[in-house]
This record gives C-alpha cells, sequence and structure tokens, in this order.
C-alpha cells in the first residue's frame, strides 16, 4: 500500500517521527522494500497551486470554492500570520474588533475572505501555507497533489 507524506521544515521533528513510524509499521506486516525519492518539483506558483486544490476539494465535497477557499485561509493561513511579527498584531486588532471568535463558522469566513491574509505572506510563509494545507487535507482523505502547469486548464 503506498502512502505519502511532508517532511515540513517548520514541523521537521513531528513528520519524521511520523515517517519512521510508517516504515516501522511497513516493516511489521511485510518483509518488503520500500521505494522512494525525494522530489521538490513545484511548477505551479503556490497560490496557484492552493486554489487547484480549493477546486479540487469543492468538487469532491459539493461546497463552493470560495467557502472551501476561506476555511483554509482561516484554519491554516491566519496561524502563521498572527504569528508574523509585521501583519500579526493589525490582523488580530481586526478579528477582535469583529469578535471573530464568538462568530459562527459561516460567519467567519465571511469575515476572513474579506480580510488579507495570504497577500501578506512572505514566500516562506506561502510554502508554509500551501504544504499546512495539503498536509491537513491528506490527513483528511483528500489525495492532494502538486500539479504541473500544463494539467491546469
Amino acid at each position: 500500500m503506498a502512502k505519502e507524506g511532508l517532511l515540513r521544515y517548520e514541523h521537521l521533528r513531528d513528520d519524521l517521527q511520523n515517517l519512521v513510524s510508517q516504515i516501522h509499521d511497513h516493516f511489521d506486516y511485510d518483509q518488503k522494500t520500500i521505494n522512494w525519492k525525494l522530489s521538490d518539483r513545484r511548477s505551479l506558483s503556490t497560490n496557484a497551486q492552493v486554489h487547484v486544490w480549493a477546486k479540487q476539494i469543492s468538487d469532491e465535497t459539493g461546497e463552493d470554492v470560495k467557502s472551501v477557499y476561506a476555511r483554509m485561509k482561516r484554519d491554516q493561513g491566519l496561524p502563521i500570520v498572527l504569528a508574523d511579527k509585521e501583519h500579526g498584531p493589525v490582523i488580530d486588532w481586526m478579528l477582535k474588533r469583529f469578535d471573530f471568535h464568538s462568530k459562527t463558522e459561516s460567519q467567519q469566513l465571511i469575515i476572513i475572505d474579506a480580510i488579507e491574509v495570504t497577500r501578506n505572506f512572505s514566500t516562506g510563509q506561502h510554502n508554509c501555507f500551501r504544504d499546512n494545507v495539503q498536509a491537513f487535507y491528506n490527513e483528511n482523505g483528500f489525495k492532494l497533489q502538486y500539479l504541473e502547469k500544463e494539467s491546469v486548464k
């Protein structure tokens, strides 16, 4: 059975423990060899890739793309921007003014859609956002893969 995962710099210890655990489990069940390859090839921009995934998730769940992307911004993007020394305090102030955390999910998605979250990301933050989106959704049964530019229509 093929399994995939990510090794992210920000979560390297946990990701490596997960990898070692999966390798150990593999050999507990079967004495087959493991084929692996290292790859960091990503030909779509980070932003384009995340939007491709939002469309894929929308197609699989029936939820509209705008809501899927807003949820990604809220769940994976907001923690990154809040930790940012420059933009975090401003976003935090805005969220408090909206009483964001006491709103319903649909209200939160409307608010987060209007707030510039990913626009304020550095390249590293955007890469972290993309990797966190992929890891979260893959852990929850989706199979989000990187697409080549020519694959996107």
